[in-house]
């Protein structure tokens, strides 16, 4: 019979079946593949990356009481009506109104613990159908207080046929049971595998028919044990590990599974994804689409889904309106942004957007190739997982199931895609593989010592154990790399599977003696055992390599408080810091560097302080040792410069920025303008800051987020200009501060990509660029750097603290002026950053240049020449 069991449910004894369809079998077996230790760390990144609450009990109480006001609201009001009139007719309970008896039922049925009961009227209550009455009765007097137990105790009464309920018409009650039965279970279906398990999605394996996220992993001596059970009492019941209801196939949950024992590498690249697919979000005055969840939901499926081999044009297409189909209904199903009921078009065309921006094929893709090499590091284990899922399918006690499909690889999601035509062809070709494989080990003989029949050896048979065990994985190639031999790694020449051949026995015709019953069944033991001490195998190992990591780990997981600046938020707003790693140019003296100086103002073209002459002053002396110095600066309405102009780069349109433009001036002092030429947002009546009648731009967080994003493109190998990239980015003033940010964020997207030092001056803290928090959805600052330890300060986004934070020196105008600013009295409410970044905090003292006025002394060179270090 089919039925959805809880954990704590067991199937009747009394019932004249053999067993279940195998629901509970795909879940114990499923759970072998959890890592339990690592539930804390990858409930944490989950919701540092979405922000969504992590108590499932809870919601899973919202998703029923959603689900029982909304669909099966018609039924609800059935129940009260008929509950209602069963009570009018006793003097004692007359007196409950419509209302309160609908409220009762309504959370009784919200904390019911199982999908139904079997209450008859005119039989008593089972023991565990009492249970689990009395365990709902109880959940819902706590919600509901004490002032409405005898409403509960009343309903109790009349779901089990005590005290007052005896009186009843027994018609009546046994109609109201059944229905009240026929409410329960699909109240269950609808609100935790049709909403809750699109909710809650921390690791997606779990959220399987007849799962429970809950429970995060199963021991060996639990699964041991419900194997005892089942074959003391069901020992003909169903193993199904996929069927045409679940969520995942078993492959998918198989690989899916490896996660739960790397969840910082897991979150390492979520954190690139998300940063390559940021180009694709849709940010609307109210919030950015898709919802984090649903990107959580998305990449997660992808990285069970994308091929281990990259996958061809074709299959890439596939794969995008594959997963379009998915996230569309995924979504529906959750109900929060769009539902089946009531679609939102705006939210479902933005998700379609964005599915279609980061999957869609005929294009270099940075985003897919991030996608690729993560999967092709975590294939070969969810094979392996996939592997031994089969073996212990086949020798569990139970009946072995194989779903449409699924005797080949099969990564399929839910209905409609595990229900696409099968490949019949395939399968006839594989099984004649497998057929022919299965002779080489043994012949007819050895197998019962029959001859063939029909055509047919016995092995041959459908159904029989020898070819449903060998056929499900001999059809495609196995990933070896890594894997012991007996469980597909390295093979010997002339073996299969890491067998030696079979030794052509001396004497008979042709050597074709067969040879002992016994040993061939204990050949075909040694296969499967090999196959599961491998597994073991490489479960050691990884469980000792990543005890070798452990202090990387702590120090990834922000036990090091020195590298503050690196990190990403954890759980509690804690960071996790991450080293920069090195860059192809190591810096300090002798060696020639590329400096990009982005400034807002720069003499004498714009002027409004001594910003302005430090500008001018400093790219000089910096290029006066062999540097190549190149300043980044906006092109402002009437400005006039002088000098060799080259041919202008087109930067196209990022987020709310539009298209601009890099037009490239040699100057005489042996410096680049490098003028930033945007009309919309420089070219204006007005300063560089402030409009004609003295006030801020209403955009400047616009105007400055592009110039910083600009200068920290400069610094990364995406580098607009031709064969130039930025060894050291120098941001000056909180104009400039997001490109220290932006710079971090490129090195956690890609860590092995080279990626400039940055170099944050303080020429006046008083002036600190503060906007609405919600800017930095414009701007494109991750969520995890919202928070009070990156840009937020007091409610804001302060873009001179993304500077501070996030840069690797920060310098000022004297060293006195860089002791002031640490202090309360000084430091303008910066002056705790300030004090736990103190030893990146350098005090340089400018001197006299007699030609412009102002001259850095060379200990700037020697800071920015350290930065790159």
């Amino acid at each position: 019979m089919e039925k959805i069991r809880a954990e704590h449910e067991p199937l009747p004894e009394a019932w004249p079946v053999h067993g279940d369809t195998g629901y509970r079998f795909g879940t114990l077996v499923n759970g072998l593949f959890v890592d339990t230790r690592n539930e804390n760390p990858l409930l944490a990144a989950y919701h540092a990356f979405t922000d969504e609450p992590t108590d499932f009990d809870e919601l899973l109480w919202q998703c029923k009481k959603l689900i029982i006001e909304t669909s099966l609201y018609s039924e609800l009001n059935w129940l009260a009506h008929t509950l209602y009139s069963l009570t009018r007719g006793n003097r004692r309970r007359c007196d409950f109104t419509r209302n309160r008896l609908r409220v009762a039922l309504a959370e009784v049925a919200a904390a019911f613990p199982v999908y139904r009961t079997y209450l008859r009227a005119n039989e008593p209550a089972s023991a565990m159908d009492r249970r689990h009455i009395d365990w709902a009765i109880a959940a819902a007097q706590r919600r509901l207080g004490g002032s409405e137990a005898t409403v509960l105790d009343h309903l109790r009464e009349v779901l089990l046929g005590e005290g007052e309920a005896e009186h009843m018409p027994q018609d009546t009650r046994e109609r109201f049971l059944a229905r009240w039965q026929q409410f329960t279970a699909p109240v269950m279906a609808k609100s935790m595998e049709d909403t809750a398990f699109y909710r809650y999605i921390p690791l997606l394996s779990l959220n399987e028919v007849g799962g429970d996220p809950r429970s995060f992993g199963l021991s060996v001596a639990a699964f041991h044990a419900a194997n005892a059970t089942r074959q003391r009492h069901r020992p003909h019941c169903l193993l199904g590990t996929s069927t045409h209801d679940t969520k995942r196939s078993e492959d998918l949950r198989a690989r899916i599974n490896v996660l739960s024992e790397m969840p910082a590498e897991w979150e390492d690249c979520l954190l690139r994804l998300s940063g390559w697919a940021q180009l694709y979000l849709t940010r609307t005055p109210k919030a950015t689409w898709p919802a984090t969840n649903d990107i959580w939901l998305l990449f997660q499926t992808l990285v069970g889904l994308w091929p281990a081999t990259p996958p061809d044009e074709a299959e890439r297409e596939d794969l995008r309106q594959r997963v379009q189909a998915y996230m569309r209904k995924a979504v529906r199903e959750a109900k929060l942004n769009t539902s089946w009921v009531c679609p939102d078009n705006g939210y479902e065309e933005a998700l379609e957007k964005y599915v279609d921006g980061v999957l869609r094929s005929g294009q270099p893709s940075p985003f897919a190739d991030e996608l690729q090499k993560f999967t092709a590091r975590i294939a070969p284990f969810g094979f392996r997982n996939s592997l031994a899922q089969v073996v212990l399918k086949f020798t569990t006690p139970g009946v072995p199931d194989v779903y449409q499909g699924c005797e080949q690889w099969n990564f399929s999601l839910v209905d409609p895609d595990n229900r696409r035509p099968v490949d019949y062809g395939a399968l006839a070709t594989s099984w004649n593989r497998c057929v022919r494989s299965t002779r080489r080990l043994a012949p007819a003989s050895a197998l019962g010592g029959t001859e063939r029949a029909g055509g047919r050896w016995p092995h041959q048979a459908a159904g029989h154990p020898a070819a449903a065990a060998t056929a499900p994985r001999e059809a495609r190639a196995v990933p070896r790399r890594g894997l012991p031999a007996a469980a597909g790694g390295r093979r010997r020449r002339g073996t299969r599977a890491g067998l030696r051949p079979r030794a052509r026995a001396r004497g008979g015709a042709g050597g074709d003696r067969a040879p002992d019953l016994d040993a061939v069944r204990r050949r075909r033991r040694g296969l499967v055992a090999a196959a599961v001490a491998g597994h073991a195998r490489a479960l050691r190992l990884r469980q000792r390599h990543a005890a070798a990591l452990a202090p990387l780990a702590q120090l990834a997981h922000g036990r090091d408080r020195r590298h503050r600046h690196r990190g990403i938020a954890g759980p509690a707003g804690r960071v996790r810091r991450r080293r920069r790693p090195p860059l192809r140019h190591p810096g300090g003296r002798g060696t020639r560097m590329n400096i990009l100086f982005a400034t807002p103002e720069c003499a004498p073209y714009v002027k409004t302080g001594g910003l302005g002459d430090v500008s001018a002053a400093l790219p000089a002396t910096l290029a006066a040792p062999g540097h190549d110095v190149r300043l980044l600066m906006p092109a402002y309405r009437g400005m006039k410069v002088s000098g060799e102009i080259g041919d202008g780069v087109e930067l196209p349109a990022y987020g709310p920025r539009p298209a601009a433009q890099l037009v490239p001036v040699k100057t005489e002092n042996g410096v680049t303008l490098l003028l930033l030429t945007c009309p919309a947002l420089y070219q204006r009546n007005g300063g560089p800051y402030v409009d004609a009648g003295g006030n801020d731009y209403h955009d400047n967080a616009v105007r400055f987020g592009m110039l910083a994003r600009v200068a920290a493109q400069i610094g990364t190998v995406h580098s607009p200009l031709t064969g130039w990239m930025a060894d050291v980015v120098h941001a000056n003033d909180w104009p400039c501060g997001l490109a220290a940010l932006y710079l971090a964020q490129s090195r956690l997207i890609a860590p092995h990509e080279p990626t400039a030092a940055s170099v944050m001056t303080i020429h006046n803290l008083a002036y600190q660029g503060t906007f609405p928090m919600e800017t930095c959805d414009l701007l494109g600052v991750p969520m995890h750097w919202r928070g009070m330890e990156g840009v937020e300060f007091w409610g804001q986004l302060s873009m001179l603290k993304a500077g501070l934070q996030f840069a690797d020196a920060i310098t000022t105008v004297s060293p006195t002026y860089a002791d002031e600013i640490r202090t309360e009295a000084h430091g303008v409410g910066m002056h705790g950053v300030l004090q736990e970044r103190a030893s990146r905090l350098h005090g340089i003292l400018n001197g006299i240049d007699t030609r412009t006025g102002t001259r850095p002394t060379t200990r700037c060179c020697r800071t920015a020449s350290a930065a790159a270090t």
